[in-house]
């Protein structure tokens, strides 16, 4: 095999090896592409769900004055679980 022969092979070769890691890279995108788009759909819900919370927070406190205290102290602990439960998604969404 003349030299100029084997360079042309060395550099076939080298396309092939080139081509497969483009194949592998373009796949590896297309997952990570995927995976931004789950994230960022759950994270419009949460922020969609942490809204409404503000909005039902809002409005629960404006009524809290007519309760009874043990019925505001059971509200207040509901409304606290709540918030800790959408702050915990959040996290995990901003990771």
């Amino acid at each position: 095999m003349s030299e100029l022969q084997q360079h042309i092979s060395n550099i076939k070769d080298k396309l092939q090896v080139l081509q497969k890691q483009m194949l592998l890279h373009k796949k590896e995108n297309d997952r990570l592409t995927a995976t931004l788009q789950q994230i960022q759909g759950r994270e419009e819900k949460v922020q969609q769900e942490l809204e409404k919370a503000q909005q039902q927070n809002l409005i629960l406190k404006a009524s809290l004055n007519n309760l009874e205290p043990a019925d505001k102290k059971e509200l207040l602990k509901k409304i606290n679980s709540y918030l800790k439960s959408i702050d915990s998604c959040i996290s995990l969404m901003s990771k």
